[in-house]
């Protein structure tokens, strides 16, 4: 069952993987060695009698353990090659009296290592590995990957061939979000606390009290703010049950709890470094900002400070949308107030800004994510914000009622947007919405989207949009299953949400136009966005889903389907774990035969940044907000899973995937009780259209993005607050203080740290300031070996900062983490073939594991990427070479201040 699965083609070598199935089918123990509950034999995992092996007591049963053992050991070494074989002992739920296990297991070892036959001694992977590569054997080797596997239920269940594990790519869709967010939020925050040389940890203001964090107490001394409780809340959330989104309702919650306490924490560490580089106190953050919410503006951005971080390593544009909750206009004709945005930075500069409507929710939705009250606004006012790489940026945004008469002669017109009726069609019967490279077009009856014009080729490309359900099944559809029922032959959804029933197209705006869908459906809403002034030919999907009904009694996925006039055959691509794409073949698996039993479910795939079609002319991509299940199931068709409510579940007696409002638990074997409506998720993609020499250019741009969103933070200004807003005293003492810490940072306010933005092909995935004038930098290569021409790029760690920000004098490679200097791990290296896999030796003598491969085995983690341009060029400027989708972690090393 083992395998070297070389897993990327271009990463290579340094990439393969040992690698293998389980033999039991999962990672439970073998039938009848559950040691979790010997009073109990008949319980739902098997359940072991105890070992009994006492000579003085009746029923001793040692001699029959060990033959039952040791039929297993003969059973499970026709599965693998080699000596040593893994045996997997324990399972979910089974280590609650972890005592009973270990004495039964202690007991077990020494009566099999008696017989002599076999030995058997406690392991672990690393030890495992270690033992199977010392026997120097020929490996076989797979190329494709483990998605989308099933699980072999037994016959009698009726399920047999029906549970892959599809469902979970896409469940608890808000949970997902929110991992990705705070996940974003503590590397962008690690980066500000460099940049501004703030202390690792530092004292809270005594006034600040955050009740959410009371039962934190054990991750962080709660009058000290730094980033631990996050990253701690980031780790725990990467367990197989928790981003998954296949925990219980109430451990969810949990989890969601961890990451806002984490937060909360951080977000007084961005405060004081954006205090730091900007001047501004107090910039906060509007965590309802997605449904046009915002607090700390709650009575009206006549006079408010927006900081913006971007924390790229190379420039880009920020669209920012600031809530509009006061001094709208009470209808489309009549001119909305105009707003002036000023940069702090440079005041004579006006940024370039607009009013919008808000993101459409119907009034079922908005009932759905406003319950307990609070005030949502109608429009909002966008800018846009030019920002360089690792730059924080201050605007400042006042209503021309609050300004001066001078501020006015300066001011540029501020156009409002206008609203087109659904039947003010043109005459070729096509509204668009458009900047200067694509247009996209919709049909001005059904107001459905129809295609997009190329204007550089003038090729048009016909993309069709809509959004579809299926029926859950009552059973085998739930958390971690994906079961549609009642579908047509070619795997097509029955079941639609529903025609546009009204566009409404915003196009006499200076950053933006967008399409404002309502359709059929009252739960459904949807906004196009195409933005003025790109290059790329991008179009953002914004999507508003919920209260999905259940009164029909029926379980539903959602999904949005694409269908292009791409001729895609039965191909198509997805990313692997946002880093190697990998071409898929529709009902296809690369290393075995598959059993369409479920030709929906077979065909979908995890999609974490990238799903894409393509033919000899044009490469379509979708790039989600989060990670999802999505798939091709036809021919030039796309689809993304993008919301789930289930009435039934996968597993007898488990809570089905039923997300409400609220919920309560009683915590005593009662089921959950949900009160409320369903939840409401509001999400995104962005597609992505070009040539297929170009597309990778484009799709891996909007991933960076996607990963990385600019921070924007709030601030009352000085004028309608004293103690908030634009610190002067901090701004005046950074910029002329030489003495200051942060003096050198406050001087290049208008300018980004770096000496120059990395190469397009690099990103910069973290940033990290460590004790001892130290910091930590992992930089990752963005492209696969088949994405761009160019697989070799250099870049100089000693004129990466300017060098009175953070002056280089030494750099050291670290392993992947950052644990350990790079030379001290070693990769394995493996012989490979394809022999047969049951050339197994017979059961002999027993064969002991050495000592020194033991020892060894300590040292086979967190190997470093090895191909041949590794080296470290020489003082001052440190050179290093980038390959094809790698990563590297170096420690550099800072001269002390003095």
């Amino acid at each position: 069952m083992e395998v070297l699965w070389q897993s990327s083609a271009s990463i290579g070598e340094d990439a393969d993987i040992f690698s293998g199935a389980f033999i039991q089918g999962s990672y439970c123990n073998p039938d009848d060695f559950d040691f979790s509950n010997d009073a109990d034999p008949s319980n739902s995992y098997g359940g072991a009698k105890a070992v009994m092996d006492d000579p003085l007591m009746e029923n001793t049963n040692a001699r029959s353990v060990v033959d039952d053992f040791l039929d297993y050991v003969e059973q499970y070494r026709t599965w693998t090659l080699g000596s040593n074989i893994q045996f997997l002992m324990g399972c979910d739920y089974q280590f609650q009296h972890a005592t009973e296990w270990y004495k039964n297991l202690d007991k077990l070892i020494k009566h099999v290592n008696a017989d002599g036959r076999v030995r058997v001694q406690y392991s672990t992977p690393d030890v495992l590995t270690a033992a199977k590569h010392a026997e120097q054997l020929q490996w076989p080797v797979k190329t494709d990957d483990y998605m989308t596997i099933a699980q072999d239920w037994p016959e009698k269940s009726g399920l047999r061939g029906h549970m892959y594990w599809a469902g979970y790519y896409t469940s608890r869709p808000l949970l997902k979000l929110y991992a990705r967010t705070q996940s974003s939020l503590l590397q962008a925050a690690r980066q500000l606390q460099f940049l501004a040389r703030r202390p690792l940890r530092e004292q809270l203001d005594a006034n600040v009290h955050i009740p959410q964090l009371m039962s934190f107490k054990s991750w962080n001394d709660s009058t000290v703010s730094d980033m631990m409780p996050l990253a701690a809340a980031v780790g725990l959330l990467t367990h197989h049950d928790a981003i998954t989104g296949t925990p219980k309702q109430h451990v969810a919650y949990d989890y969601a709890r961890h990451l806002a306490a984490g937060g909360a924490y951080t977000e007084y560490a961005v405060q004081a470094a954006l205090q730091t580089l900007t001047g501004v106190a107090n910039a906060t953050y509007c965590p309802l900002l997605n449904q046009t919410e915002c607090d700390v503006i709650a009575n009206g951005p006549d006079d408010v400070i927006v900081v913006v971080y971007n924390p790229l390593a190379r420039s880009r544009t920020v669209v920012v949308r600031v809530p509009l909750l006061s001094r709208t206009r009470t209808s489309p004709s009549v001119l909305a107030p105009a707003w002036v945005v000023t940069d702090l930075t440079n005041k004579s500069h006006i940024a370039t800004s607009g009013v919008l409507p808000a993101t459409p929710a119907t009034p079922l939705q908005t009932a759905a994510f406003l319950p307990r009250g609070g005030s949502r606004a109608t429009e909002v006012l966008a800018f846009g914000a030019v920002m360089e790489p690792l730059e924080a940026r201050a605007f400042r945004i006042r209503h021309t009622a609050a300004l001066k008469a001078a501020d006015m002669t300066s001011r540029k017109a501020i156009p409002t947007h206008t609203t087109v009726t659904p039947d003010a069609g043109t005459t070729r019967g096509v509204d668009v919405i458009e900047n200067s490279v694509i247009a996209v077009e919709f049909d001005a009856v059904s107001h459905q989207m129809t295609g997009i014009l190329d204007k550089a080729s003038d090729t048009r490309t016909n993309i069709t949009q809509g959004f579809f359900w299926y029926e859950a099944a009552t059973s085998g559809d739930g958390p971690w299953m994906l079961r549609p029922n009642n579908t047509d032959p070619r795997g097509r959804a029955v079941h639609t949400c529903g025609m546009p029933t009204a566009v409404h197209f915003v196009r006499d705006n200076p950053l933006v136009q967008e399409a404002h869908i309502t359709y059929d459906a009252p739960w459904v809403t949807q906004v196009v966005r195409v933005y003025l002034g790109e290059s790329s030919k991008q179009v953002e999907f914004e999507y508003t889903l919920g209260s999905v009904p259940i009164d029909d009694g029926l379980g539903k996925e959602i999904i949005t389907r694409f269908a292009t006039s791409v001729k895609s055959g039965e191909k198509f691509l997805t990313d692997s774990n946002g880093l190697e794409v990998i071409e898929r073949t529709r009902n296809t698996r690369g290393s075995y035969h598959i059993n369409l039993t479920e030709p929906i479910t077979a065909n979908y795939f995890p999609i974490s940044s990238v799903l894409s079609i393509a033919d000899d002319n044009v490469r379509v991509t979708l790039c989600p907000d989060r990670s999802v299940g999505g798939s091709s199931l036809a021919a030039g068709e796309m689809e993304l899973l993008l919301h789930r409510r289930l009435l039934g579940s996968d597993y007898p007696g488990f809570e089905p995937l039923n997300e409400t409002q609220d919920a309560t638990y009683a915590y005593n074997g009662d089921p959950v009780q949900r009160l409320g409506p369903g939840i409401v998720v509001r999400g995104r993609h962005v597609l992505s259209i070009a040539t297929p020499e170009r597309a990778a250019m484009e799709y891996r741009d909007v991933q960076e993005e996607m990963f990385a969103p600019a921070l924007v933070r709030f601030a009352v200004s000085a004028r309608r607050h004293g103690e908030q807003g634009v610190n002067k005293d901090v701004r005046s003492k950074h910029r002329m203080d030489p003495t200051s810490t942060h003096n050198d940072t406050r001087e290049r306010l208008r300018h980004t740290p770096l000496m120059a933005a990395l190469p397009r092909a690099l990103t910069l995935m973290s940033l990290e300031m460590l004790p001892n004038n130290t910091a930590m930098v992992r930089l990752a290569h963005k492209y696969g070996i088949s994405e761009a021409k160019k697989h070799i790029v250099n870049v100089s760690l000693g004129k990466l900062f300017h060098q009175d920000l953070f002056k280089v004098v030494a750099v050291e490679e670290r392993t992947l983490t950052g644990i350990a200097p790079s030379s001290s791990v070693h990769r394995l290296h493996w012989t490979t073939q394809k022999p047969s896999l049951s050339g197994s030796k017979s059961l002999g003598k027993k064969e002991n594991i050495s000592a020194e491969v033991i020892r060894n085995a300590s040292r086979l983690v967190d190997v470093p990427n090895t191909r041949g341009t590794n080296e470290i060029g020489s003082a001052p400027d440190f050179q290093v070479s980038m390959s094809a989708l790698q990563i590297r972690t170096f420690y550099l090393f800072a001269a002390p201040k003095g």
